[in-house]
């Protein structure tokens, strides 16, 4: 929930990674509570993307680690802040 307060930046691109695809979009997977609460916000979800934009133009994506064939520079362009959290929404 950390990203909700910066997603009026039109800049701002988040991504979170789960270690599979399930933990994703399976059942109680975090893309879809995620989207619970997203779309009550106003953000748009496109799911062949995993993704949601928010009016701004601010964008909040979804990506899973389970192949080994992308990693995370693959995911996106840069890092400028980092947050790990062990918790559940």
């Amino acid at each position: 929930m950390d990203q909700l307060s910066r997603i009026h930046d039109p800049n701002f691109e988040s991504v979170t990674f789960r270690r599979n695809t399930k933990s994703l979009k399976g059942a109680g997977g975090i893309f879809n509570k995620a989207g619970r609460v997203y779309k009550k916000l106003g953000a748009i979800q496109k799911i062949n993307e995993l993704m949601y934009v928010w009016p701004s133009g601010a964008t909040s994506r979804y990506r899973h680690l389970e192949h080994n064939e992308r990693t995370a520079e693959d995911d996106h362009q840069g890092l400028e802040y980092s947050a790990i959290s062990c918790g559940t929404l």
